[in-house]
Formats: structure tokens, sequence, C-alpha cells
């Protein structure tokens, strides 16, 4: 190996944490995109794509679905309605028909649902009068028929199709919606569903009716309030032809209370016409939020999840007038370890991906503004180099020349440090500033090779070879080079990469390869040595392992060098004296305890709220393998304010490390802040919504800062026209903001009072406001 230049420091960017720690950040990666490489140019009105390894070899293929019929709804047995396309491992992809005649199939979803071990294809359509389909994987006949099944009873306009084990049972089963109330039918049949798999080949599935809701357009699943079960959010729509949201065009989600019971929660947003729903942990909280492609609101939007399932209090609009958006993923795109948003518009012709700062602050980067009516974009690392490159469906795309509008496409992320080194002998190739050199020995047959690092969670890092220890939590790269022969060596430098701190043993450091064949974190290549002065660790023997996907972390062979611990979840909720914050491990190494940081605005200097130094419950557990559940109450809190906290993990060596962050707003039992950027002048008591009412009333007001105090008293009641007291709402100290508080028709007995005018009052230290309400039994 011929030595690189002694340099380390001059590749890292130093950070301050507002706690005062100091912390070194890798490079920063910037993202670009290649222009559309077309990979059909004939799939007429192609709708919806999924990128999976259909055959098993170890590349990405895609699946389409496509409407060549258009309007006309006569079959076309030309026209492919799902088709694969296979790649041969260097991007280039041949056409195979799934099926030719499922006219205008829609949804799509992708999963094993035989248990087979290869992914098989679930497909809806838009006509009134058929029914879900399914495809067996023919296993590597893929010129011949795939075998076709329909589970579960008609499902008209089904354009949402999900695969996932919703009972957790270890099979996977269907979620999907069906209805026609928005072309003019009932919604008496209009549901959201699941289809239960029973585990044989072919499967039997039992249809289960999850809540009866118009044309379902979105569907999202994820367990929302935390009970370790899945719940269901989805987007209604009622009239396909209005191009304004109606009203009754919302955003809901119902609890799963009992074993296949939903129970409405919450209806999150009123008029808003939406064309794809996703759930994901967007601001790292431990949590899922909810995010939403506003079709005809023309928007991309999120709502953040307050830890127990309440979503219409944090509406945030990333993008406005982006017509007609047609979906929204959440996804790393830049290797950053939080995630961003991809997204396309169909009347905007446009492909995009907002770049989020790690903080929810989305800056808008455009992949190709002239993708006409662009149907669908999924993101993928397609090319194996480890960044995440874009896979899109447009409608009515065309290349000069051709008359069939309809077009499948990629766009390849730049963001891997590629180098095309010559064969022979070829001197050292420096990667990342000289952070990895990869030296290839004689008889090296030239290529491409890239080096691609991300700062995100390791993938099973539990699942170690002989002589690994444990691996970090952490950072990894992606190097592959598509010589066909090669052998050599690689020098890592561990110097300055956050998620490689804690290092108290450099000697037993090592660098770890996942063995993909045999499923677990191996030493890479065939011997290793570790220069502590340098910072570096050497490995020998690279052969094999260079392949697409490969990838590469850093490790120990004994307990010592802990790495910085990685939480399974770090989560809050409401308790009435203040806010409950509990965190989990999954396992632990040399971990001495927790500190828990906090401000009042997330740019401001953090203090120390508790230590495991002065509170024993948040004391590790050292080295283990089965982690812990830890909790504090914080009780030092004004309701109505938002506090940022920040978890820090301490190591035997003393070393501290950053774990874990979230935002809580801090409102008493009953009551909902609401986050609008706003800052009300005076007080204020708003209409309730509905009015007239019967089961229930939601009740908004505003409160203005005061100088003096950071809290104000405020009483919220509901009196008779006669002036009698029916109900104290609330009573307490709160800051300023607009909060919401639902009325729900009884008195302070519980018992329902009858229909007729009453009063509700907003009282405060100088001010009394009060409005009437109608409630018509």
């Amino acid at each position: 190996m011929r030595r690189r230049q002694n340099f380390y420091f001059s590749w890292f960017n130093r950070t301050i944490l507002s706690t005062g720690l100091s912390v070194f950040l890798l490079w920063g990666q910037t993202v670009t995109f290649s222009g559309k490489t077309v990979i059909d140019d004939n799939l007429e009105k192609a709708k919806k794509n999924a990128v999976v390894d259909i055959d098993l070899d170890g590349d990405k293929d895609i699946v389409c679905t496509a409407n060549p019929e258009g309007s006309s709804g006569i079959e076309d047995p030309n026209g492919l309605n799902v088709a694969l396309y296979l790649n041969d491992g260097s991007n280039v992809f041949s056409v195979k028909t799934i099926d030719a005649n499922f006219r205008t199939a829609r949804g799509l979803a992708v999963g094993d649902l035989n248990g087979d071990g290869y992914p098989d294809v679930a497909v809806g359509n838009a006509n009134a009068d058929s029914a879900l389909a399914w495809y067996k994987n023919p296993a590597g006949a893929y010129d011949n028929p795939w075998k076709k099944y329909h589970p579960g009873s008609l499902a008209p306009f089904n354009y949402i199709v999900r695969i996932l084990d919703f009972d957790g049972d270890s099979d996977l089963d269907i979620v999907d919606g069906m209805g026609d109330a928005a072309a003019g039918g009932s919604s008496a049949d209009d549901y959201v569903r699941w289809l239960e798999n029973n585990g044989a080949d072919p499967p039997v599935f039992s249809e289960h009716l999850i809540i009866n809701y118009p044309s379902p357009a979105g569907i999202a699943v994820a367990d929302f309030n935390g009970d370790a079960v899945y719940d269901v959010a989805a987007m209604a729509w009622t009239d396909y032809f209005s191009a304004s949201p109606l009203v009754d065009e919302d955003v809901r989600w119902w609890a799963q209370t009992s074993t296949n019971v939903f129970t409405q929660q919450e209806v999150i947003k009123t008029s808003y016409g939406g064309n794809d729903a996703r759930a994901a942990d967007l601001d790292g909280d431990g949590d899922a939020d909810l995010i939403g492609a506003g079709y005809k609101a023309q928007t991309i939007d999120w709502w953040a999840n307050d830890g127990s399932g309440q979503f219409g209090a944090s509406l945030y609009t990333i993008r406005t007038a982006f017509n007609h958006a047609r979906n929204v993923q959440a996804v790393d795109l830049d290797g950053d370890d939080d995630l961003d948003l991809l997204a396309c518009a169909d009347d905007d012709n446009l492909v995009v991906w907002f770049e989020n700062d790690g903080s929810q602050n989305f800056t808008e980067h455009t992949i190709d503004n002239a993708f006409t009516y662009a149907y669908f974009v999924t993101p993928a690392d397609l090319d194996g180099d480890g960044d995440v490159d874009v896979v899109g469906t447009a409608q009515n795309a065309v290349e000069s020349g051709n008359t069939i509008a309809g077009q499948l496409a990629w766009w390849e992320n730049n963001q891997a440090e590629e180098q095309t080194i010559a064969s022979g002998d070829p001197p050292p190739a420096s990667f990342y500033s000289g952070a990895v050199l990869i030296d290839f020995q004689n008889g090296f047959t030239g290529g491409l090779t890239s080096v691609f690092f991300n700062h995100g969670s390791n993938a099973n890092k539990n699942l170690v070879g002989g002589g690994v220890h444990h691996i970090a939590q952490k950072g990894f790269y992606t190097i592959r080079t598509l010589a066909a022969t090669y052998d050599g060596s690689i020098e890592f430098s561990y110097d300055g990469i956050a998620e490689w701190s804690a290092i108290s043993n450099e000697a037993d450091l090592r660098i770890c390869y996942w063995d993909e064949n045999n499923d677990q974190w191996i030493l890479a290549g065939t011997s290793q040595s570790v220069d502590a002065l340098n910072n570096a660790i050497t490995v020998s023997g690279i052969a094999g392992q260079l392949h697409n996907f490969a990838r590469f972390t850093l490790g120990s062979v004994s307990s010592d060098n802990s790495l910085p611990v990685t939480l399974s979840g770090f989560e809050f909720s409401k308790q009435e004296t203040g806010i409950w914050l509990t965190w989990k491990t999954e396992s632990e190494i040399e971990n001495l305890g927790f500190e828990l940081w906090r401000s009042e605005d997330v740019d401001t200097v953090r203090r120390l709220v508790i230590s495991f130094e002065f509170e024993d419950a948040l004391q590790g557990l050292g080295n283990s393998g089965v982690g812990k559940t830890y909790g504090y109450l914080d009780e030092d809190v004004l309701p109505g304010n938002t506090y940022y906290y920040t978890l820090i993990q301490v190591d035997y060596s003393g070393r501290r490390s950053e774990v874990g962050r979230l935002s809580a707003h801090f409102v008493p039992f009953g009551l909902t802040r609401v986050v609008n950027g706003q800052q009300p002048e005076a007080p204020r008591l708003l209409n309730n919504f509905p009015n007239p009412f019967n089961s229930g009333t939601t009740i908004v007001f505003e409160l203005p800062a005061l100088t003096a105090e950071a809290a104000q008293t405020v009483r919220v009641m509901i009196f008779d026209v006669r002036g009698r007291l029916v109900r104290a709402l609330f009573e307490g100290s709160l800051s300023d903001g607009q909060y919401r508080i639902r009325w729900d028709g009884k008195n302070s007995g519980g018992q329902s009072v009858p229909s007729g005018k009453y009063i509700c009052v907003l009282k405060g230290q100088n001010f009394s406001l009060s409005r009437f309400l109608t409630l018509v039994r």
C-alpha cells in the first residue's frame, strides 16, 4: 500500500453543538442528478412503478402499471397493463409481460405473498367491475405467463395497494382502498380494507373491511398511537370532476382499538383531495408522522405526530402551487441521516426533492421539469453505488419522433464519488480527499470504481460473524468496482467521523463487510492492520467484495470501542404535571448512562435537565445485548410552550455522543395548541366548528403574549342561556398561541344536555369573551 500524506483534519468541518460538546462531521456531500435516462418510451399511459429485485440476481428490477386503453374502456391486447423490466446488472432492461389483459391498471405493490422467497405483484385498477389481482412470481421463467389470482370481492377504483404483515403473523397481507363515490356512485360500498393471508401457497385471503370511506385515494399504515398494532390513515375523494377540494375530501385516521376493530380518532384536514399518504418519522422523535400529496389542494404537506396520535394541530406545508401533486415519498436521499421528500406533480411536469436540514426546514431541488404528466416516482439505488437514484413514470412523456405517449425513466444520483481506474497496476486511487485509498494490485482489469459514505444507521447490527464483537451503530461506505478481475488493499481513515467516535482501544478496531450470502457482518478482506498514529486501518486481500451494494463499516473485535448507542425509540407523552420522556436501547456497549439537555428554542443554548450522575434510573447497563427502556418526567415546564430535548450517551471513557433529539409541546389534557407560526395580537374567541353541532364541537381561542409573564390564567366555560354554568372545560395557565378544545355536549356530570343555544365564555386576567353555540339533537 502506498502511503498517503497525513492531512486528516483538513477533511472535516467542525461543528459545535448547542450542548457545548464538540464533534466532527464528515465532509459535505452535494447531490446532483444526471439527465433523464429513458428505459421505455413506449409504455403507453404509464402509471405506477415499484423497484425490487424480482429475480433475486442481486440487482434492481422495475414493475409498472399502465393504461394503454385510455378512457375507452376497451381492452387493448397489444398494450401492457402490468410490465416487468428485468435489469441485466448494468442497468440495461428487457421488458416482460406480466399482464396485457387488466385494463386501467392503477394500484401497485410488490411482496412475497406465498412465502417462496420471490416477490409477487398485487395490482388494482380503475374499473367499476373489477377485483384486485395478484400475480405469482414464476421464479425465473419470465417469458411465461404469470399466474393470476383475485383475492376478495369486487374492488372498483382500486388506486391504492399496500403489502405488509398487517396482523404480525409473519406472512404478508394486503391493505387497499376501493370505491366509486368520486365517479358518481354510492359511497355505501367504498372501503379501506385488509386481506388476511393464511400463509398457504398459494395463499387464501380473508377480507376484512376496516372502515366505510369514500373513494380512498391515499392510505398510510403505521402504529400512530404507540400501542404496537397497526392503525390506518386515509384520504377521501368524493368528486373526480371538481377541481377544488370539497370539504369532505379530507384526511383522517383510525386506531385499531382491538383486533379488526377500528375507531376514528381525528379528522386531520378537511378540503384536501389528497392523492398519496405516507407514514414516516420525519422529525426523528420516534413516532410516525403523516405526509401527504394534495392533488386538489396542490400542496406537499406533513403533519407532526404529537406522540399520542394527534396531528391536526401541526400542519406544515412544504410546497404550495404544486399543480396536481401525484405522489410523495420519504427517503434519506442525501445520506445525512434524516428523511427528505421526493415528489412529482403532473400538471407541472415536475420531479423534485425537498432537502431536510435536520430540523424539518426543507429546500426544494428540481430533478426534471419536463417529465410530461409525471405520475409516480420511486427512490431506489438502481445502480448499486450506495446513493439513492430516482425512477419515474409519466403518462404523456414522449421522446422526439415517437407517437406513443407514456414513459419509464430514471435519474442517476451523482453523490457517490466515481473514478475510472486504468488496468494493470494503477497507483492508489484517493476518494473523499484521502479518507479512502484503494490500491488495486497488478492484474487489475480496469473500470469504474465508486465510493459513497452514508451517515445513516447500519442494518442488522446484531448479526455479526466470527471474530466480530460489534459494529458501529451508524455510518457505512458503499464501495464497488465494475472491473471483472481485481485484488488489492483499501486504507480507511476513522479519524473525525462522528458516527465512528467513542473509540477507546484502537488496536481492536476492524473494518467489517456485510456478507449478503450468509446475512452477517464479517471481517473485510483477508487481513487488517491498524495504524493508531494516523488513525487508519488497512484491509488487504479485497477480492470479490467490491460488488454493487457492497457495504463496509467500522467494528471491534472486543467489547472496547463502544461506538455511539443507537436508540430504537425516543419519544414523549404529556402527563398532568409535565412531559414524560422515554427512550429504549437495542443493546449497550460500555454505556455509563444518559444526560438530558433542553432548550426553549431550536436555536438557543441547551441546559442540562438531568444526568445519570444524579438520577440512578438513567445509569446505563454497561455491556448488554438486550437493551433497556429509560424514562424521565420533566416537570419544569409551562403550559403552551415548546421544548427541544437532546439526549446524550456517556461511555466508560467519558466520551459523550448525541443519540436523539425531539421537540415536545406541553399543553394540559383536553387542549391542542395549533402550530401555525402566527403571533396573536389580542385575545380572541373564534367561531366554533361545526355550528350548529350534534355530537360535539371544537372551540378555538387565541391568547397574545404577555410582556411581564410567560403564562396567564385562563378559563373556558359553557353556560346555558339563563346564565347557569353547564361545564367548565378548562382552567389553568397557558402561554401565548392558538388553542382548540372540544365540547361533547355534556354537562359536568357527564350527562348529555338538550338541544338549544349555549354560551361559551373565555375569561382571562383582563378580558372576558363569549360566543353562542347551537346544539341540535
